[in-house]
Order: structure tokens, then C-alpha cells, then sequence
């Protein structure tokens, strides 16, 4: 810290897990005390504010899809996805199981729609 916190003297550490992450401004005293607060201001910019927005292909649900897909559901043989993971006696679970999600996410793209919309770029978490 470059200025003083009570009468001539300074703090002299602030303590962060990251060097250089704040920045130090002087505030009024709190109360009757003889020390000002520090303010601590972070010294970056945050991803959304130095980053400009992307287009991103959004899907969203149009007027009539849920019919259409129960639609979908009702007319399917779901026993089809059964007998084709199984071999003889034994059932692929994991094969039977990939098969009616795979077929279920496809009902579920072929009924919605497609359209552009801006989001504002994030940091993965991951």
C-alpha cells in the first residue's frame, strides 16, 4: 500500500492467495477509530467486459413439438432396442441402454428449432 492508514503510518501487507489480484483505495474512518478502511478492488477485467459476444445455435421448443414427440414415443417399438442388444440368453445393458438415449435425443432434436442467438463467452469450470 503507497498511502498512509493511520496518522503517517501504512499497512504494510494485505494478504491474497494471488499476487497483485487488488488494488488498494482509502476510505473514511469507521466510526470513532483512528485507522481509514482499505477498500480492496480487484485488478482485473472480467471475461464478459473485454470479450464480445458469440453467436450460438440455440434450440428451442416450437408450438406443437410436445404432441409430435409424444407422437414419436407412442408409434415406436421399443422392443426393437431390446432384442438387438441381445445375444441369446444375456441382454447388453450398456448397448440396450446407448441405443434408446441415442434414439430419444434424436426425437428430441428432430422436433425442435434452430436459431442464432448472441451469448457472452464464460470460462469453463472444468
Amino acid at each position: 500500500m503507497d498511502f498512509a492508514t493511520r496518522g503517517v503510518n501504512a499497512l504494510d501487507l494485505v494478504y491474497t492467495n494471488i499476487p497483485g489480484a487488488y488494488r488498494a483505495e482509502p476510505c473514511h474512518h469507521l466510526g470513532y477509530s483512528d485507522h481509514i478502511s482499505v477498500m480492496l478492488i480487484p485488478a482485473y477485467r472480467p471475461l464478459i467486459r473485454h470479450s464480445k459476444p458469440v453467436l450460438k445455435l440455440v434450440k428451442t421448443w416450437p408450438e406443437g413439438a410436445i404432441p409430435a414427440l409424444q407422437d414419436c414415443f407412442e408409434c415406436t417399438d421399443w422392443d426393437m432396442f431390446r432384442e438387438a442388444a441381445t445375444n441369446g440368453d444375456t441382454t447388453d445393458l450398456e448397448e440396450y441402454t446407448s441405443s434408446v438415449t441415442s434414439y430419444i435425443s434424436k426425437c428430441i432434436d428432430d422436433s425442435k428449432s434452430q436459431n442464432p442467438s448472441p451469448h457472452s463467452p464464460t470460462r469453463s469450470r472444468g
